[in-house]
């Protein structure tokens, strides 16, 4: 017998799942862990149809932040993928905007609950922190190492120890690029192309280029030096910052860059690139083409509907020296069988299966895996910087993909298992076989 989980207990725990203030690791939980959490905590509770609504319901009484608890209550017509989706986004926007700075003095809910940490000091200065660099009383001052000025207060970064970045990569045609002016020391104007790196929260150029727009046979950088993580799992080190003045649109602007000590022209991180409007942020999506989409489905209703069916037939190869084997039949749970007969009835009726009715020489046994329908897929984070450059966005699913591939005669019958209702055998490729994912 399959031991019952108790249900009660289940949902007494789903119903106490609030986002903790600490975790026992000693950092708050996000809003991303408890939706995580309370999504594991919903599959054993049984709630049926009223799943969804019993997980967006817990989502917006167990956050902790109260002003977009309280707009969640006002919206209507909500779902639990809408919640989840407002969530992160409000998540990643607050992650945002900490770090470069924007929220100044920590106002939010959540300050109280913040752990102490060690008060940032001034990279120029070596006093504490300024909001601003118009504060810092070194600014102006010439030393070992002149700091650099600014005159745009808005576009300096805040002191970040690691940055992000997508790609380095400068022979790619089908990067974004942009033509820029900039000026050097002596205020003259200097063209340059730029990559437009919408994935980088900060903006790279090589030494060497720095040098040649500046026109300056040494460079003067600030001692702010950053670990830039790139897409992949790669990281480097910056030599330092350096602020170089540029013009887009008769609009005059001060662009903080993080040197590196190779060639690299001239990178635009996400939030510069949108300072100067090279990109614009699109929050919605509207499909004008649904007339077209709807002739191409009645042109080819055989790809849209039932299973699709691959050319040609799979053979599969034994081993001759492998005596065959006819297992005997195992014992399915009462409660499972009419679930199977169903299944069975299905997969004979789309052509996946036949019954055998005659004596083959390998039988195998049936093993039943009941899962929660739930395949890992990547994550948005994985997803965006691939779709950097498309234009057009299309959803295609080999539907069920090795159950598209047939099997010849003396193949299927070696795929022969035992049912309760009997014998059947795989005319389709079936998931499990060793050669499966090398032939599909």
């Amino acid at each position: 017998m399959v031991p019952q989980q108790d249900v009660k207990l289940a949902r007494y725990e789903f119903f106490q799942c609030q986002q903790e203030a600490i975790t026992p690791g000693g950092e708050p939980e996000s809003m991303t862990q408890f939706i995580n959490r309370a999504r594991e905590l919903v599959k054993s509770c049984n709630f049926g149809n009223l799943g969804d609504e019993m997980l967006r319901d817990k989502i917006i009484m167990g956050i902790r932040d109260v002003s977009l608890k309280k707009r969640f209550i006002e919206q209507q017509d909500l779902t639990s993928a809408m919640v989840i989706q407002r969530c992160q986004t409000e998540e990643a926007t607050r992650a945002e905007m900490e770090r470069n700075n924007l929220f100044g003095q920590a106002t939010s809910s959540h300050a109280v609950n913040k752990l102490a940490r060690k008060p940032k000091k001034c990279a120029f200065c070596d006093k504490e922190y300024h909001k601003k660099l118009s504060d810092c009383p070194a600014r102006g001052t010439v030393s070992k190492e002149e700091v650099p000025e600014s005159s745009d207060e808005s576009d300096v970064e805040s002191v970040t120890t690691v940055q992000y970045l997508y790609s380095l990569k400068q022979d790619d045609e089908q990067l974004l690029t942009a033509s820029l002016t900039f000026f050097s020391a002596n205020k003259q104007p200097v063209p340059a192309k730029c990559i437009l790196d919408t994935g980088a929260t900060c903006n790279v150029i090589g030494i060497n280029n720095a040098k040649r727009i500046l026109n300056a046979k040494q460079l003067k950088m600030d001692k702010q030096q950053a670990t830039m993580k790139v897409f992949g799992g790669g990281t480097l080190k910056s030599l330092g910052r350096v602020i170089i003045k540029c013009v887009h649109n008769e609009n005059n602007y001060n662009t903080v860059f993080h040197v590196v000590d190779f060639e690299q022209q001239p990178l635009l991180s996400r939030n510069k690139c949108l300072q100067l409007k090279l990109i614009q942020l699109c929050l919605t999506i509207t499909s004008d083409h649904t007339s077209a989409v709807q002739q191409v489905i009645e042109k080819y209703p055989a790809v849209f509907n039932g299973l699709g069916n691959l050319e040609g037939s799979v053979h599969l190869e034994v081993d001759k020296s492998v005596k065959p084997v006819v297992q005997q039949p195992r014992r399915i749970a009462v409660t499972l069988r009419d679930e199977l007969r169903r299944t069975i009835t299905e997969m004979g009726r789309e052509g996946i299966i036949v019954e055998e009715k005659h004596n083959t020489d390998w039988v195998s046994n049936l093993v039943l895996v009941k899962r929660n329908n739930k395949i890992r897929m990547p994550t948005v984070d994985e997803l965006l910087p691939e779709l950097s450059n498309a234009k057009v966005f299309t959803t295609v699913d080999a539907k069920c993909g090795f159950w598209q591939i047939s099997l010849d005669e003396e193949s299927s019958r070696l795929t022969t298992f035992w049912t309760p209702f009997g014998r059947y055998r795989w005319l389709r490729m079936p998931f499990g076989i060793s050669p499966a994912p090398e032939i599909f």
